[in-house]
């Protein structure tokens, strides 16, 4: 990987001490770096670019956004500091608010995190909630 210096794409985040630090290179990559700016780990989870990548506070995991055209079923990830993937939401309600069909979504930004849950966009306007601890959606809200 070579030198990476790309704190200012880091999130702001208080991290724990010891955590990890976890950033999206320029060829979309996820480079997982200790205290010092050692590479523990790059390269793309499931084969996908990284579109963005979120410190889950508290914990020495964060929540990935990969690629949604490039993906195949689900694009967010919960990831582990040696790339283990935790979790993989990779199905929505199949049907949303309105009667839409969700069998082919993605999300588009992670919004927050708060406490034991995220929130994140998907392509065809809902704004879910999403347990940090399984991954599945606990809500739904229609916001486009």
């Amino acid at each position: 990987v070579g030198d990476i210096m790309l704190w200012q794409r880091l999130s702001k985040v208080d991290y724990m001490k010891g955590a990890p630090h976890y950033i999206v290179t320029e060829d979309h990559e996820l480079a997982v770096l200790d205290e010092d700016g050692t590479v523990l780990w790059s390269g793309k989870p499931m084969d996908v670019d990284v579109d963005s990548a979120v410190p889950i506070p508290g914990t020495h995991d964060c929540i990935v956004l990969l690629d949604w055209r490039r993906s195949m079923g689900g694009n967010l990830l919960r990831i582990g500091p040696n790339h283990s993937i935790i979790w993989w939401a990779a199905s929505f309600p199949l049907v949303g608010l309105y009667g839409v069909n969700r069998s082919d979504d993605a999300y588009v930004q992670i919004r927050d995190i708060s406490g034991s849950t995220l929130r994140a966009n998907s392509y065809s306007g809902f704004l879910d909630t999403i347990d940090l601890t399984t991954g599945r959606v606990i809500a739904s809200e229609f916001v486009k």
